[in-house]
């Protein structure tokens, strides 16, 4: 059971393991804790779960692209492009990172499948276990909620 949960949110069967190691680690640690106002199984259910999104919001500001120095940017930058240009694309991919940290973990989750591991839709869906036209959904939700995160934050100029 454990091991489904860490699968589904970690995508991949080396991540899956590191978190559920730590989920046992982390019910071990806790086991005086453990009240039995539920099963046990539900309490370690709960800290796989847990584990796991804390796992995944790591991974997630791991791919986010961190802001660079501008010398640093301007090497990677076109060599036909203007500084203003080259200074606006830098604004524009720091308040992507900014748009980012708003989102839902469940968000974070389909745009890492679809964008960062460029997962079909299909392969979305059973990753999740739910219907092509959900995991459909889902990703479009997730862009939508991106797109009013990054205007607002346009809006508000970057902060």
């Amino acid at each position: 059971m454990v091991w489904r949960v860490c699968q589904r949110f970690m995508g991949s069967p080396s991540d899956a393991e590191e978190v559920m190691q730590e989920t046992f680690f982390k019910a071990y640690r806790n086991l005086k804790k453990f009240r039995g106002n539920a099963s046990f199984s539900t309490w370690l259910y709960r800290i796989a779960i847990n584990t796991s999104q804390n796992a995944l919001k790591k991974r997630m500001r791991q791919l986010q692209l961190e802001p660079k120095p501008i010398d640093e940017f301007i090497d990677l930058a076109s060599e036909h492009a203007s500084p203003e240009q080259q200074l606006l694309a830098l604004e524009r991919r720091n308040q992507l990172a900014l748009a980012l940290e708003q989102l839902k973990l469940s968000e974070l989750e389909a745009l890492r499948l679809r964008e960062f591991e460029g997962l079909g839709y299909n392969q979305i869906a059973q990753h999740w276990g739910v219907k092509l036209s959900t995991a459909k959904m889902r990703v479009i939700r997730a862009r939508i909620a991106l797109q009013e995160a990054y205007r607002r934050i346009d809006a508000e100029g970057g902060k």
